[in-house]
């Protein structure tokens, strides 16, 4: 997730917010944010259990 204050294309950067939040927290709640990481790290640990039995 990049900074908030890294707006378009800084440079050597690899992720920017191509539209300026209007405040924290004005893309999603925090709770689906949360969500969405533990998801993550559930869909990563399962993909690593998958590689392992190969």
């Amino acid at each position: 997730m990049p900074r908030p204050d890294l707006i378009g294309h800084p440079g050597r950067t690899l992720s920017y917010w191509a539209v300026p939040m209007s405040r924290p927290g004005g893309l999603g709640s925090g709770e689906a944010v949360s969500q969405l990481v533990k998801y993550g790290r559930f869909f990563t640990a399962q993909q690593e259990v998958g590689n392992d039995r190969r």
